[in-house]
């Protein structure tokens, strides 16, 4: 029965402005004084963030990541390396008889949580010891370190690819005598071991993997198990020591799923794998905005720091009346976004019926939300050979292929400032989507991908009848990333709005 143990050791926003009432509804506003600042403001039907609350921690800035990284040659470079105060260490034991003969030793980031599974970000080697301790003569021929990466849409083997498959030799026979250079000079090596041992080891990670047979080069994804979707990204560790002739070879793997011991002198638990997804800056004007405190300018003072989607009519019947209200959607620009900060937004909305812009022309009635789909396929070793042909001949259908749509934020919303007079019965909303931290990233690796959308969908108000059964009016396609950009962090004006 094989038995194990894991240890860890380890070393662990922004004021939002104060607010004011603002003018309300749709009467025109005075135009904007000269060496105007921007007011504080108020929303209906919002809370704000509370100057004195403590905020959530922001992603880390791209700079401020530890630089951890190795050169893929330093794989035997110390010889009893020890974790650094700033290194997390985790201990997985092989036991025969309630005796513990072998031990595996990973390094890893500092966390200011306690993770049970080693964590790796980019391309950080994964590095550690191997440690045997053999109280009795045994004969081992060769121990190896692999890390692998798979793709799993099920418990069949057609459900499974492997994307990363890649071993670093730690001892050979081939390699001489086993024993430490402290054994008794003038023993001769008969093949069988007995004593201590250790050796240091370093894999490389990488952060790009090209499918065999083709010329495309993809990043490698990040780890992935959820409810409520049949695929899954692992990643493994797998240490192999291969015995004499009469006797099973002993294997430790490191992998994603829960804890188990399934045979003799193996044993499994986790490593995760988090990419370096860096977001794109934002605009001059919004970074000076964040950098003083203001609310984000529109886009009509900040034309380059926003995307306009093309105008949709949104029909239905309020109150047994038809209407029919145009609306443009405005999505801050660039697209990629860090997990843990917002999505700034702006929607235009212009009807006849000043009864519906009261109604629907609200924070609570706007139904703008980030949609996540994540994409795979039923058999992803057959997927991946046949991605050139279909590449090819774009009449080759694609066959097999599952997605699983959920939304994972909804946009908060808050009538901006009067800087402008509106004209007729047009309202203009700000508004942003939170991004929670532990949001997947964006990920568009072949056969597995996780794409996100910025989506406006009819209006969400009880009497407000859509006349068919209309989906996303609107859908922009975003990017989500682990890291911020140079620059000031984003601010967040208000709280996350909660998804039912």
């Amino acid at each position: 029965m094989a038995f194990f143990s894991s240890r860890t050791s380890l070393p662990r926003s922004n004021t939002p402005p104060q607010t004011s009432s603002a003018a309300d509804n749709d009467c025109p506003g005075p135009s904007r004084p000269s060496g105007f600042q921007p007011p504080r403001y108020s929303m209906d039907g919002v809370s704000l963030v509370d100057p004195n609350e403590d905020l959530p921690p922001a992603p880390p800035r791209y700079s401020m990541i530890v630089q951890h990284r190795r050169s893929s040659n330093d794989t035997q470079t110390r010889r009893n390396p020890t974790p650094s105060p700033s290194e997390t260490k985790h201990e997985y034991h092989i036991s025969h008889k309630n005796k513990v003969w072998a031990i595996l030793t990973v390094f890893s980031r500092p966390s200011i949580l306690t993770h049970a599974f080693p964590r790796f970000y980019g391309n950080d080697p994964v590095s550690g010891t191997v440690d045997l301790n053999l109280d009795s003569p045994q004969t081992i021929n060769s121990i190896t370190i692999s890390l692998r990466g798979r793709v799993k849409t099920g418990s069949s083997r057609e459900g499974s690819y492997t994307f990363l498959d890649q071993s670093i030799l730690i001892w050979s026979r081939h390699s001489g005598d086993i024993r430490h250079s402290s054994a008794a000079s003038g023993q001769k090596f008969d093949g069988k071991s007995s004593g201590t041992y250790s050796w240091p080891f370093t894999v490389p990670f990488p952060k790009e993997v090209a499918i065999a047979g083709h010329d495309e080069v993809f990043p490698i994804p990040q780890t992935f198990l959820e409810r409520g979707v049949d695929a899954s990204v692992q990643y493994e560790l797998i240490l192999r020591v291969a015995h004499g002739v009469l006797r099973r070879d002993s294997k430790c793997v490191l992998i994603l799923f829960s804890v188990t011991a399934t045979e003799m002198h193996r044993l499994q638990a986790g490593i995760v794998y988090i990419p370096d997804i860096t977001a794109e800056p934002a605009s001059s004007l919004r970074q000076r905005a964040y950098l003083e405190g203001y609310l984000v300018p529109s886009p009509a003072d900040d034309p380059l720091g926003w995307v306009a989607k093309p105008q949709v009519l949104i029909t239905g019947s309020l109150n047994c009346n038809f209407v029919g209200l145009e609306c443009t959607l405005f999505i801050a620009n660039p697209q990629c976004f860090a997990r843990g900060t917002v999505i700034p937004c702006y929607i235009r909305i212009y009807t006849e019926n000043s009864v519906a812009l009261e109604l629907l022309a609200t924070s609570d009635s706007i139904n703008v939300k980030l949609v996540r789909r994540v994409k795979y396929y039923q058999d992803p070793e057959q997927a991946a050979s046949h991605y050139r042909a279909r590449a090819a001949s774009k009449q080759l259908k694609e066959s097999g292929v599952f997605e699983v749509v959920q939304e994972t934020a909804r946009a908060v919303w808050w009538s901006p400032p009067r800087l402008v007079a509106e004209q007729g019965c047009t309202r203009e909303m700000a508004g942003e989507i939170h991004l929670a931290e532990d949001l997947q990233p964006s990920c568009s690796f072949f056969p597995f991908n996780v794409l996100y959308a910025v989506e406006l969908h009819p209006f969400d108000l009880s009497t407000f009848r859509v006349n068919s059964k209309q989906g996303a009016s609107v859908s922009h396609s975003v990017g989500i990333a682990t890291l911020h950009s140079e620059g000031p962090v984003p601010v967040s004006f208000t709280h996350p709005r909660r998804v039912l």
